[in-house]
């Protein structure tokens, strides 16, 4: 008998400690997704600072008039289609200069 009680004494710490195991990995896991969540927000805060400093520039330069975020990035893109235009020029040329070089010679 006692040694059945000893056995189930051992049985039921061991069973209570891997619950606890199990419990400290799912609290450690809900941790480092609380710490992400945290990281993310302040990434978010920094990202909306920044913007508004952006739309404030702008709106000093009266080159937003007050225009929302769709005609900010509108005017990015367009801006960066004509940069991407101007360089494709620029390699359209250096390949026609290569090209008369190559008839030279």
């Amino acid at each position: 008998m006692i040694d059945n009680d000893i056995k189930l004494t051992t049985f039921l710490t061991t069973k209570n400690k891997e619950r606890d195991v199990e419990e400290t990995r799912i609290h450690r896991q809900g941790r480092k997704n609380y710490l992400k969540y945290i990281e993310m927000e302040g990434i978010i805060r920094e990202y909306s600072h920044v913007f508004r400093i952006i739309l404030n520039e702008l709106e000093q330069d009266g080159k937003s008039e007050g225009h929302t975020i769709g005609h900010f990035v509108k005017r990015y893109n367009d801006h960066e289609h004509n940069n991407f235009t101007f360089f494709q020029k620029g390699i359209d040329i250096n390949q026609q200069v290569r090209q008369e070089n190559l008839k030279k010679n």
